[in-house]
């Protein structure tokens, strides 16, 4: 059986080819995708080859490089030992590369839930990044937030940080449609001013509870609970993966909070402490993909990720911004870089990828 998957041969050369379907053995699945999400900043820096010599990005993308961690398909087969969960016709989501098809470990493939269509659920790899960071920074009731970034990481993050119990949260970002869909999502401040300009309006923002920069119909909260001696936020989250925002983000919160560190840059290196390190006691937090928890597994964050969009908890509405073709890669990962700032999410339809295309 033949199947096509997306490859990159080389820097900025993103095409396709034909592979052979391996035969499905036990405990094995075989999936036919439905549709696939882009990461945009991961896959973008990748197509790119923008990163340091060196870098965990460095030994990653060898060519051939096959990009893509965000799969919903059904279940075409399953072999011997999979669950009635993973019966043929299956709705599953998994962590694997752009493709028609797939063969994995029925482990590897989280079931989704009925009302959840398959375009939200491709979110739930990047849901399971930001579940890492939110839940390890321990952020809950009542915490002050600051976001910078309000691309495809920074929404998903905010969503978390909601969810848990956060009291205000401002986003900082250069995009007014960021912002805007960061406001229907609950966030209770918007600043559309680069992170460098953003560390003079923390403690004004949260002391006053009144949007800076906000664009039209912005939310607002009332003012912080008396006797809070430190109105800047508890918790400052990096979601851009630019490493020169590492060095405002370590200047926004207050005297003993923490910075949580979630975008992935490709230059580490030009990321340099600053004394508020020391002088305000912080803690600092990173978070990626692989981490993981002693009582929560990969699938049982999925599952949670897809009750709660399932339930209205955590509101997805607006984030899938266009659906590609899987067959013009290369005019995909152009729009991804280009319009980086315009898009969120861009999802691979492979529904019309047909047996006569292999």
């Amino acid at each position: 059986m033949k199947g096509l998957r997306i490859v990159f041969t080389g820097k900025e050369q993103a095409g396709l080819e034909s592979f052979d379907v391996p035969p499905v053995g036990p405990g094995e699945v075989r999936i036919r995708t439905e549709v696939s999400l882009i990461s945009i900043g991961t896959e973008s820096t990748c197509f790119l080859r923008r990163f340091a010599p060196g870098t965990h990005f460095d030994r990653w993308v060898q060519y051939p490089f096959y990009p893509g961690y965000s799969l919903v398909g059904r279940v075409e087969e399953a072999g011997p030992g999979c669950p009635a969960t993973h019966a043929p016709g299956a709705l599953v989501a998994t962590s694997k590369p752009h493709a028609s098809h797939v063969v994995c470990s029925w482990g590897d493939a989280t079931p989704v839930e009925p009302a959840v269509p398959a375009d939200l659920a491709a979110w739930f790899a990047l849901a399971q990044i930001t579940f890492n960071g939110v839940r390890k920074a321990g952020i809950g009731l009542s915490d002050r937030v600051a976001l910078v970034g309000a691309g495809p990481v920074g929404q998903m993050v905010l969503r978390w940080v909601l969810a848990s119990g956060a009291w205000e949260v401002a986003v900082v970002d250069l995009s007014e449609e960021r912002l805007e869909l960061a406001r229907r999502a609950g966030a209770t401040h918007l600043l559309r001013v680069s992170a460098a300009d953003a560390v003079a309006e923390m403690e004004r923002v949260f002391s006053a509870g009144t949007a800076a920069q906000a664009p039209k119909g912005a939310a607002t909260d009332p003012a912080p609970p008396q006797g809070a001696s430190d109105p800047r936020p508890d918790v400052a989250i990096d979601a851009t993966g630019s490493a020169t925002v590492f060095g405002p983000i370590l200047a926004m919160p207050r005297t003993g909070g923490k910075v949580l560190l979630m975008g992935d840059p490709g230059n580490p290196d030009d990321q340099h402490l600053t004394p508020d390190l020391l002088t305000r006691s912080l803690t600092v937090v990173g978070a990626h993909f692989m981490t993981r928890f002693p009582d929560r597994t990969w699938p049982d964050i999925h599952r949670v990720f897809f009750r709660m969009v399932q339930d209205g908890r955590i509101r997805m509405d607006g984030m899938t911004t266009r659906t590609l073709d899987p067959r013009e890669p290369q005019a995909a990962y152009r729009l991804a870089v280009d319009e980086r700032d315009r898009v969120m999410g861009l999802i691979f339809d492979w529904s019309g990828v047909r047996g006569d295309d292999f």
